[in-house]
């Protein structure tokens, strides 16, 4: 899993404990897909303002689980859309998966998406 930056970034990934990573424009950000033996998802919050998750700020969250053989992942804002304006794109090895906000807003419904586990996820924020 690969999340890209065009724009400063800090970033929480729920599953490490280090804390806060600040990601400077055009640089990203990476992991291997794996579960929390705990929660079993992997939750990576991502705001654009330092300790943004502990001001109230909008942050994006960017989340997967891996289940039954295949690869969960989902988009969500909460307290607001720090990427309103911007494209979020979801682009994953297997190209009949993906995920687009073409405003840096979420889409309404659900935006739960299933792929196969063995697939790249790289989450694009432009």
């Amino acid at each position: 899993m690969r999340t890209s930056f065009a724009v400063l970034c800090h970033c929480w990934p729920f599953f490490t404990g280090l804390g806060q990573y600040t990601i400077q424009p055009g640089k990203s950000y990476s992991e291997t897909l794996h579960t929390d033996p705990i929660s079993g998802g992997i939750a990576i919050k991502i705001t654009t303002v330092e300790n943004g998750l502990f001001n109230g700020s909008p942050q994006t969250i960017f989340a997967y689980t891996l289940t039954n053989g295949q690869v969960w992942y989902d988009l969500s804002d909460v307290f607001g859309d720090p990427f309103a304006g911007k494209s979020l794109n979801v682009i994953l090895s297997d190209t009949s998966c993906h995920a687009v906000w073409s405003n840096g807003i979420p889409p309404a419904g659900s935006q739960v998406n299933v792929c196969q586990p063995n697939t790249n996820l790289n989450l694009k924020l432009c």
